[in-house]
């Protein structure tokens, strides 16, 4: 089928959704039916929140299209926004949204059930470029204002519908932009982001520069510049680019300083964002014994500085872990911070006593109830987020990044004197011996897939125990710092294989082979 015709049979097979005057919400076949009222609640959230803080509507004839696959989505932008095959690939791919104010346009691409969140951020992102196409009141406009300015407005917005619809909190939210900057290998510099076009923003999208965060970053800063009268000086600086005044001037008119002296200070503002606030923020609700802080507080600064000293490194972004009394405490918090549903929390709560999402922690004491218990999941919850920030799952070994948990949380315990190494290695091989079902082989244990299967024939206790004495071993032949070298190898998100022979100079294959004939003999011994 030629992919005109294509496009128009998949946006033929609509259902139409009441929205607000001037949107028409277009569903395509094939949409998850709670995404697409959540788009519609977010229209309303929109609206709502623009009149309040802008004092408009976005009244101007809006359609927003659904677009339940990415083909569809990348369809519709090659098709409504001229674009190549090569670029409505790359649009598609790194976007979740696109509007289009001269053609008032806007597509969303929406993929996953569970994206909720997403849902309702990026609707009220797309929304705001429309908006901001209104206040303009010509395309022509929209250019000329600058794409940091566009962006951080419309990220904002995202972030108030996202927390009035309880998707998350607007502090997790900027904790999660000054953390994604700090874990980045080569994030945007401020003074790039002036004056980007569409392509040169995309090409920094494309290299996983951040631009997005970026700009994030330069509004709140704007924003505590101009304080209260923020939201009002944003619609007077897109209307003035109505005018024949230079964008410099209207930047200068609106928000009472010239460009020049902005970055200036900001480059500063940058600086101590990267470098200020605590490593660690606990939030403690309910009734939270001042020894399970200190403990908390105590295993968090040992496994920073065993990873400093073993690997090289430490964690680089600030983790807020919420000490919680019990369950239900757990299930409130996810739900209010992480923005799912009180049923997604409840599962959630009830599946684990510790669940971490990019910035935010949460740790259910009524489980984690001794001090070595507590100790331990800190100590393993700062090494998973550093595998995730300094390196990436995309280019690690399973086995190899839960086993290197498992060795940094021991070493934390013994040196808080809460289980000696000696008593740890002792624990996991009566386990390992007792394993009622046989000991798994390192290469059924590299792939989170296969690491679960594992754990379902194995048992999971057996398995981790497993991965834990492997990395005890790999770090007794190659020493840890080579395991500091192969979490920075994985941050490409290469082959974990190659990313294993470059780190340690070997095959994956014919060392995993070697330590299970080693470990297993050992055991069996």
């Amino acid at each position: 089928m030629p992919a005109l015709k294509l496009l128009v049979a998949l946006l033929s097979l609509v259902v139409w959704l009441p929205a607000q005057a001037g949107i028409v919400l277009h569903v395509a076949a094939g949409a998850d039916a709670k995404l697409a009222a959540e788009v519609q609640r977010s229209i309303d959230a929109f609206n709502g929140i623009a009149a309040e803080n802008f004092g408009v509507t976005l009244d101007k004839p809006t359609f927003v299209n659904l677009c339940p696959s990415e083909a569809c989505y990348i369809e519709s932008l090659r098709v409504e926004r001229g674009y190549s095959a090569d670029k409505a690939e790359q649009v598609g791919r790194l976007t979740s949204g696109l509007a289009t104010p001269g053609k008032n346009t806007v597509f969303l691409k929406l993929t996953n059930p569970a994206g909720l969140a997403n849902a309702r951020f990026t609707m009220a992102h797309e929304l705001t470029h429309m908006l901001q196409g209104q206040l303009v009141g010509q395309f022509g406009g929209m250019e000329r204002a600058n794409r940091w300015i566009k962006e951080g407005m419309a990220d904002w917005m995202g972030a108030l519908v996202a927390k009035r619809l309880g998707s998350q909190s607007l502090e997790k939210w900027r904790l999660d932009r000054v953390n994604r900057l700090r874990g980045a290998s080569d994030p945007v510099a401020p003074g790039e982001m002036d004056g980007l076009s569409f392509d040169a923003w995309t090409r920094l999208m494309d290299q996983k520069r951040l631009p997005y965060e970026m700009a994030d970053l330069m509004m709140m800063a704007l924003a505590e510049k101009k304080g209260e009268g923020i939201f009002p000086a944003l619609a007077a600086y897109m209307q003035c680019m109505d005018s024949f005044s230079l964008e410099s001037t209207c930047f200068r008119e609106h928000f009472g300083l010239a460009q020049r002296e902005f970055y200036a200070g900001f480059e500063g503002w940058y600086q101590q964002a990267m470098k200020g606030g605590k490593a660690l923020e606990m939030v403690a609700e309910g009734d939270i014994p001042d020894a399970s802080q200190a403990i908390v507080e105590a295993a968090f600064g040992q496994a920073q500085g065993l990873l400093r000293e073993r690997l090289g490194s430490a964690l680089p972004i600030t983790l807020r872990i919420f000490l919680l009394p019990d369950r239900a405490a757990m299930s409130a918090a996810i739900a209010r911070e992480l923005g799912r549903s009180q049923e997604e929390a409840d599962r959630l709560a009830r599946g684990s006593s510790s669940l971490w999402q990019d910035s935010v922690v949460f740790f259910d004491l009524g489980r984690l109830d001794t001090p070595e218990r507590l100790a331990a999941i800190t100590a393993s919850t700062v090494t998973g987020r550093y595998l995730q920030v300094v390196g990436s799952n995309k280019g690690q070994l399973h086995w190899l990044g839960n086993g290197l948990r498992d060795y940094i949380a021991s070493a934390a315990l013994d040196a808080l004197a809460l289980r000696s190494l000696a008593e740890s290695h002792r624990l996991r091989s009566d386990n390992l011996r007792l394993a009622g079902k046989g000991l798994p082989s390192l290469g059924e244990l590299q792939t989170a897939e296969s690491y679960r299967k594992a754990q379902g024939k194995y048992g999971a206790s057996v398995v981790a125990h497993y991965a834990a004495a492997a990395v005890d071993q790999l770090v007794a032949d190659k020493g840890a710092a080579m395991l500091g070298k192969w979490v920075r190898a994985s941050k490409a998100g290469g082959d974990p294989a190659e990313t294993f022979s470059g780190s340690f100079g070997e095959p994956v294959g014919a060392v995993g082979e070697a330590l299970d004939v080693r470990l297993k003999g050992a055991i069996a011994g």
